[in-house]
This record gives C-alpha cells, sequence and structure tokens, in this order.
C-alpha cells in the first residue's frame, strides 16, 4: 500500500511539474524594444571607388538602415 501512495504521489508530481506554467502573460501592450546600434565616426567602403569618411552606420534589428 505504501508503494501504490509513493507511486501516486510521484506521478501526481510529475503531471504539475510538466503542465505548470512556466512564464506569465504580459498584462496590457507588450514593450518589445528594437534594437539599434550605431557606429559613428565610421569610414565607410561602398565599393573600390567610393568611401565615406566621418560617417554614421545605423542597424536596427541585424539589417543596415
Amino acid at each position: 500500500m505504501k508503494k501504490w501512495l509513493l507511486l501516486a504521489t510521484f506521478k501526481t508530481a510529475f503531471v504539475v511539474f510538466c503542465f505548470s506554467q512556466t512564464t506569465f502573460p504580459v498584462n496590457g501592450v507588450a514593450d518589445v524594444p528594437s534594437k539599434y546600434y550605431a557606429f559613428t565616426n565610421a569610414t565607410i567602403v561602398k565599393d573600390a571607388e567610393h568611401t565615406v569618411s566621418n560617417a554614421t552606420l545605423i542597424i536596427k534589428d541585424g539589417k543596415i538602415v
């Protein structure tokens, strides 16, 4: 009887652990900030003939803007 009760307890704990909520939903508007990076005072080389000195390169979400 003790083995059955112990097994039932472990099964219940396992089910509760598996189906428990790990994160809570956001109440209201979710604030998802976009990632901006700016490289200032940069020398940008477009090709072999064109370079831009003292420029600012802006990257938003991994893409050059």
